[in-house]
């Protein structure tokens, strides 16, 4: 498996999770579910959010990106963006966690503003995982063989 599959990889089980959170809300919306029903997917969601994205992001913005940027000065716009899109993804993660905790009455009463945190959390993490797929694909090209297997084995702690 090469670099950009082994990211790529990463983001497997949590588009996983979003697709069963995204149908859930889909059929709330529908009248086929009550909004209390989908807490023990959202749980779920947000336990995998910050037991391996925020890890997986830490991870990133203190190991990969400073070596790509020390070697790649370039790349310091796209590396810039990509933090961003951690700070918003976390933002939102951190929000509708709120919005659980506060139990099913609330969420019950708040399931729109559920609904919209989602919608942000979801359109975000699509964005950037393309964002990162094409950012490694950029540097599959100017990598050396020693510099790939670095980034190789950057990936694998990741």
């Amino acid at each position: 498996m090469d670099a950009v599959q082994r990211l790529e990889h990463d983001h497997v089980h949590l588009t996983r999770i979003v697709d069963s959170v995204r149908q859930a809300i889909q059929e709330c919306l529908r009248g086929e579910r009550e909004p209390a029903d989908v807490v023990e997917e959202f749980e779920e969601f947000l336990r995998l959010v910050n037991e391996e994205l925020f890890v997986h992001f830490e991870r990133e913005e203190t190991v990969l990106f400073p070596w790509v940027a020390e070697r790649f000065p370039e790349a310091s716009v796209a590396i810039a963006s990509m933090e961003s899109a951690h700070d918003r993804i976390c933002g939102v993660a951190s929000r509708m966690e709120y919005l659980i905790s506060q139990g099913k009455p609330a969420l019950a009463a708040n399931f729109d503003s559920l609904v919209a945190l989602f919608a942000r959390f979801d359109a975000n993490f699509v964005k950037h995982a393309h964002e990162e797929r094409d950012f490694i694909r950029s540097l599959d090209d100017r990598l050396t063989i020693a510099q790939r297997e670095q980034v190789a084995g950057i990936l694998d702690d990741l």
